[in-house]
């Protein structure tokens, strides 16, 4: 007869459901940071990153990323923005990290 650690089972459940141990997250930032600007023509990937409680951050897969005026700046599913006409738009990622939606925005002017 063989026992299993019930705390064992509890813990590959958790594992098998896709919850993670360890700090919540709390922001999605897109990297490059901050306001940024970019040349009409010109394709730039964003890096989505999940930054957690303890303060460390780390690559994170989006649900999606969308952009507040595409006839300014155009993004893909893969997160490439490309400058389309001068102006300034916003393009915003959502992304699920332990559970919780996060999501993080980025300011783009177009030159």
């Amino acid at each position: 007869r063989r026992t299993v650690p019930i705390l064992g089972v509890a813990l590959a459940l958790g594992a098998a459901c896709g919850e993670a141990t360890g700090p919540a997250p709390t922001t999605l930032t897109l990297w490059p940071t901050g306001d940024f600007g970019l040349a009409v023509g010109v394709h730039v990937p964003l890096e989505p990153r999940v930054r957690w409680a303890d303060t460390t951050a780390s690559p994170v897969r989006t649900e999606g990323f969308t952009s507040s005026d595409t006839s300014v700046v155009a993004v893909g599913a893969d997160g490439v923005v490309t400058g389309r006409r001068p102006g300034t738009a916003e393009v915003r990622a959502t992304a699920r990290a332990r559970g919780q939606t996060i999501d993080g925005r980025v300011r783009i002017s177009v030159f």
